[in-house]
């Protein structure tokens, strides 16, 4: 991974971090928010994606549209 790459990454686990304490949601609640009837998302799974930083991009927006994250501004590292 590159410098830029993992600087991007630790970056958007800090965003997520701050939105979700903003939020003063759990990943419990998240997860029952991002649930279906048809694709059950759990708090354990989303923890480990999150410190792995390997959601995909639909997660990764689905997750920032609970958290109300409606813009990115994106650091120059």
């Amino acid at each position: 991974m590159s410098r830029s790459t993992r600087t991007l990454t630790e970056w958007l686990k800090w965003r997520i971090n701050v939105a979700k304490a903003e939020k003063g949601m759990s990943w419990a609640q998240i997860a029952a928010e991002l649930s279906t009837r048809s694709r059950r998302v759990s708090a354990s799974s989303l923890m480990s994606k999150h410190s792995r930083a390997s959601f995909t991009g639909v997660e990764l927006v689905a997750l920032l549209r609970v958290l109300d994250v409606h813009t990115l501004e994106l650091p120059n590292d």
